[in-house]
């Protein structure tokens, strides 16, 4: 049983159905009893989350995060450069881990090699007080077997370092509290590298995840575009093989 004088500032009408000034508890009018609405991931921050009454869009540090990433342009495009003359394949892009971990540090942040086990995943992090939002960018690493780059992932790299480096000076700029994560995702052609790391908790910090994959278009463009999975089935199918023509009634359908 809850204090009434404590539960009342969320208060349910069970009349109008109607709640008002949302807090911690419900309270019911007739039997006085207080229940939680809080989830499972609220109860496991630390206190309130952040408010959803604050202006989401801030031109001043758009402005800065835009500023920022020209700035690191030469330093990015060198960065691309290399991981593109060094193709590694799944789960063996030892030197684009060693090298992007390596950028991270200049630029500041804090950063976990062989991450979650997994030796060619990296985290790399950079926070602003406490109490902040979490968001999440991701650099893929690996190359094609025999082709090397063709899919681009040395760009995808630098798209995850460029916007886990600018977003972090913004938020420091402008004082705002709040956690940038970047993650090295190995394996992605193929190795399922990130279903690893999502089963190793490497997402759960997150509020939102973040990449872009490079595309033929003008300048500063982008697109959208439908998304494919893949989910590998191993089928074994039962049946009895027959002549069609001389004995078909011996035959079993193996979709039977």
């Amino acid at each position: 049983m809850a204090d009434p004088t404590q539960a009342v500032t969320h208060m349910h009408d069970p009349h109008s159905g109607s709640v008002t000034q949302p807090n911690f508890y419900c309270t019911s009018m007739e039997e006085s009893e207080a229940f939680s609405t809080i989830g499972d991931w609220e109860k496991e921050a630390a206190g309130k989350p952040p408010s959803y009454t604050e202006p989401l869009f801030r031109p001043d540090v758009a402005k800065t995060i835009e500023e920022e990433l020209e700035s690191l342009s030469d330093e990015l495009r060198e960065l691309s450069l290399k991981i593109h003359d060094h193709p590694e394949i799944m789960y063996e892009e030892r030197y684009a881990h060693d090298t992007l971990t390596a950028f991270m540090r200049e630029h500041g942040f804090d950063v976990t090699p062989h991450y979650l086990g997994l030796e060619t995943a990296w985290r790399a992090a950079f926070e602003v007080g406490k109490g902040g939002r979490t968001v999440g960018f991701q650099s893929e690493m690996d190359a094609l077997p025999g082709i090397g780059h063709a899919c681009g992932h040395n760009l995808i790299a630098i798209i995850g370092v460029g916007c886990a480096i600018s977003v972090a000076r913004a938020i420091k700029k402008h004082d705002i509290p709040a956690k940038v994560v970047l993650l090295g995702t190995p394996a992605e052609e193929g190795g399922q590298g990130k279903v690893k790391l999502i089963d190793a908790g490497g997402y759960k910090e997150m509020d939102a995840c973040l990449m872009a994959h490079p595309s033929a278009g003008p300048p500063r463009s982008a697109g959208t575009g439908s998304t494919l999975a893949i989910q590998p089935l191993n089928i074994q199918y039962f049946g009895q093989a027959a002549h069609a023509a001389g004995a078909p009634w011996e035959g079993k359908n193996a979709l039977d």
